[in-house]
């Protein structure tokens, strides 16, 4: 029997976005991490339990948000990056869409305290996309996000959810990408309790430039940098190659690079 068309309720609208944005806890921590480092953060704290599916915790030093922003920053499409058509074509940030805060806690026990240089800090507490909770806070500058149970609503997402293991160790792999990356800023990683990456702002820019050797390119207006690794740290496998384009981690497993 053909059923009649209806209009999806809010609830339903907000799960199927965020699995075009919430893939595993790996996706949550690349889209947390973005934010903070959009938001000029120097110094970034991560932590997870069980893989990152039963709790992430990202804490950074950003410009932080006060109560208007901050609760804007839950609804979908609500964004300080862009304005208008015309800001696309000069986007020098990690993300600009607006979805991923109110993805992220579409889809989990949300809760996050931010606060601005010399303002009074907002926690907000928030369940599968429900804000249940709304408080001042005294914190300094910059913002705190934990999300737990993630994909608890979503079953059907959290059954194909990889091994503890196997997710800490995407987890891993993008924390380790955005810190090459982003060398002037600190990162420490800590799953389960124990530490599996802490770099300083000077002591990892340096350690890839003495391991790695530095190499730089100027070409029509464009220009290239990066490290080859010497013979003596060459690897069978690729897992140690990364190209970035405007600060951003790009794969092309077709490409010639990768083979």
């Amino acid at each position: 029997m053909q059923r009649k068309i209806a209009r999806l309720s809010e609830e339903v609208i907000n799960q199927i976005a965020a699995g075009e944005v919430v893939e595993n806890p790996a996706s949550v921590i690349k889209e947390l991490l973005e934010n903070s480092l959009d938001a000029g953060a120097r110094h970034l704290h991560i932590a997870i339990e069980r893989g990152g599916l039963d709790r992430i915790r990202i804490e950074d030093d950003g410009c932080g948000m006060d109560r208007e922003d901050a609760l804007l920053s839950l609804e979908r499409h609500a964004t300080s990056k862009i304005r208008t058509g015309e800001d696309l074509m000069h986007l020098f940030t990690m993300g600009f869409r607006g979805e991923a805060l109110a993805a992220i806690a579409s889809i989990s026990q949300f809760q996050m305290t931010s606060a601005t240089e010399h303002g009074e800090g907002t926690k907000i507490q928030a369940s599968t996309g429900k804000i249940m909770q709304v408080e001042p806070v005294a914190r300094n500058r910059g913002t705190t996000i934990e999300v737990r149970a993630l994909f608890a609503n979503v079953p059907a997402r959290q059954k194909f959810q990889k091994s503890a293991g196997s997710s800490t160790a995407l987890c891993h792999r993008v924390v380790e990408t955005l810190s090459l990356a982003h060398p002037e800023c600190s990162f420490t990683l800590h799953a389960d309790g124990k530490c599996l990456l802490e770099v300083e702002s000077e002591t990892h820019k340096s350690r890839i430039e003495r391991i790695l050797g530095p190499f730089a390119h100027e070409l029509q207006q464009r220009s290239m940098w990066g490290s080859f690794a010497a013979p003596s740290e060459s690897k069978t496998h690729r897992r140690n190659q990364f190209l970035f384009v405007n600060l951003r981690p790009i794969f092309l497993p077709s490409s010639y690079f990768w083979r």
